[in-house]
């Protein structure tokens, strides 16, 4: 069980990644907000499709500092752990609020996770943390 959704979760990381450098970019948007990357559907309304965002924590960081995502949308979060060490994502209102929004579950790397929630409704910068490490990785968490 656990190789199988090893195996899923790394098909979703490879679907993302793809998505995301098809979009073009020089390469040098390490410290951009992240492009919420839609499913196929062109022709459609937008209204089911799931916004997916991802999330790279290294040496004790994120590899972004804002994430972006349109109010009230399902988001799947896919966070790539390359520290030996245990790290999280969490959503908060700010980023003194003690009672988050969305917690997610710990887990050590190398591996990653595909986080799944829905981005708050109403438009507004929120915060976003690792709860273990919450004074060195954390952002913004944009709602259009």
């Amino acid at each position: 069980m656990n190789l199988a959704r090893t195996a899923a979760l790394m098909l979703v990381l490879v679907f993302v990644i793809t998505l995301l450098g098809s979009c073009g970019g020089d390469g040098n948007d390490k410290n951009k907000s992240a492009t919420a990357t839609q499913a196929a559907g062109q022709g459609s309304d937008g209204a089911d499709e799931e916004i997916k965002l991802t999330l790279v924590a290294e040496n004790t960081k994120f590899d972004k500092t804002t994430l972006e995502a349109p109010a009230g949308k399902d988001v799947a979060l896919t966070m790539e752990n390359k520290d030996s060490i245990e790290h999280t994502f969490s959503l908060y209102p700010l980023a003194d609020s003690k009672d988050p929004l969305f917690a997610g579950q710990r887990f050590a790397g190398p591996s990653f996770l595909t986080y799944g929630f829905t981005a708050p409704e109403t438009p507004g910068t929120y915060h976003f943390q690792c709860d273990i490490h919450p004074n060195a990785m954390k952002g913004d968490f944009v709602v259009k």
